[in-house]
């Protein structure tokens, strides 16, 4: 056993230094600041569009001060509840021929109008396409609702003053509790998921890479094959882990300049530092868990074709274990819960989940050795299977023996 770690070490060291030393290194470091910058870029220029396609554009025709009286209600409900929920009001003044000029708007596409709101604020008139009033109709009446009530305190001479509301501030409440947990649970796993998508890809295409220049047949005759696929995977675990410590550098500088914006009043349940240590303990697990897996199926493609076909396929895959993971948050102790947290692709997303809800430890214990035999069990069948069906060196009975340890390998000196 300790020939196997030890010829892994010098795979993993051989692989890890070849990899972070080459000039590409560089581009895949830079690669996701820059979709980062260009997505954080991207967002600011289109927010603006992104509310106004939210709600339909509403044109009122309707007397001045009627007009008036629905835009300030209008206003009052967007300060309320956000733009994003309102619609946009376009005031139009309106002609003798109401009907024929809604008419001529609502065909006019560079009007962008969708529905026109014409009457009076007693007998009001949502005119336009069903779908489309039908996607107004509620809040609309809340706001012709307001214009009246208002309206109606302006002629009675009565001055409409905003509601005071006294608050009282506690520390945290059971509910916002749990609220910020839930969203700590969704954290952990989205970093977990988006860096092993982001990274456990180069693990498909390795085993070809080397398959077709020969170099996996020499390694296969001077250790044995388990070290060969352990020590990749160590090494492209230590590749992930200095890209994640750079980019995590990187975004640490970046909070500095908006940690005013942001506050965390809520703890984890199992704390900051146990949390952080998991949630690095959790990542290793998932990306050696699925990085095992890719090892095993780059090992049986031919060819760099193969491994672009099966990118789809094993993406869809991934996004289907964070969803099982997913259904943990807010799920305390359910079926569900359970058939996540034993599963062994979608354990570790699902554990951070329970770290940042429940306050136990030994679970994480338990959960880690859980995985970490199943990334053993992994490598061994991968590397069992590679050698059975690319270099014909063993029999389909030595494949099933997968538990049986036969000395075929010749150790390192």
């Amino acid at each position: 056993m300790s020939n196997v770690f030890d010829a892994a070490w010098v795979i993993a060291r051989r692989d890890f230094v070849a990899t972070v030393w080459s000039r590409t290194f560089l581009l895949f470091l830079l690669a996701p600041i820059i979709a980062v910058g260009f997505g954080v870029i991207i967002s600011t220029m289109t927010e603006q569009a992104d509310i106004q396609a939210r709600q339909p554009n509403v044109g009122v025709l309707m007397e001045p001060d009627s007009a008036a009286a629905v835009r300030a209600a209008n206003a009052r409900l967007a300060h309320a509840v956000g733009a994003f929920d309102v619609p946009e009001l376009k005031l139009i003044d309106p002609e003798d021929d109401g009907a024929r000029q809604a008419e001529r708007l609502l065909a006019d596409s560079d009007s962008n109008i969708a529905v026109i709101l014409t009457g009076t604020l007693a007998r009001p008139t949502l005119t336009g396409p069903e779908k489309a009033t039908q996607s107004v109709e509620r809040v609309m009446a809340l706001i012709i609702e307001d214009a009246r009530r208002s309206a109606a305190m302006q002629s009675a001479g009565i001055r409409e003053l905003p509601v005071a509301i006294r608050t009282v501030t506690t520390e945290k409440s059971g509910g916002s509790v749990n609220m910020v947990r839930h969203g700590l649970a969704r954290i952990g796993q989205g970093i977990i998921f988006v860096l092993t998508l982001l990274l456990a890809g180069m693990l498909l295409s390795n085993l070809v890479e080397e398959k077709s220049n020969k170099v996996i047949e020499v390694l296969a005759a001077a250790v044995p094959l388990d070290a060969v696929f352990l020590g990749k995977l160590i090494a492209m675990l230590g590749v992930s882990v200095v890209g994640v410590i750079i980019w995590g550098g990187i975004a640490g500088v970046a909070l500095l300049w908006i940690q005013d914006w942001i506050s965390v009043p809520v703890t984890p349940a199992v704390g900051w530092p146990a949390y952080c240590l998991l949630l690095l303990l959790y990542f290793a697990a998932n990306y050696m868990l699925l990085g095992s897996v890719f090892l095993g199926i780059g090992g049986q493609a031919s060819n760099v074709r193969e491994v672009q076909t099966l990118s789809m396929p094993i993406t869809f895959a991934q996004v289907m274990i964070f969803a099982l993971a997913s259904a943990v948050v807010g799920n305390n102790g359910g079926t569900m819960t359970m058939i996540a947290a034993i599963f062994p692709l979608s354990s570790p997303m699902a554990m951070i989940a329970i770290a940042a809800q429940s306050g136990t430890i030994w679970w994480h214990l338990v959960a880690l050795v859980w995985q970490f035999v199943w990334v053993a069990l992994i490598i061994r069948v991968s590397a069992r299977l590679f050698r059975l069906t690319v270099l014909k060196s063993a029999s389909p009975e030595g494949f099933f023996a997968i538990f049986q340890r036969k000395r075929r390998d010749t150790p390192l000196p």
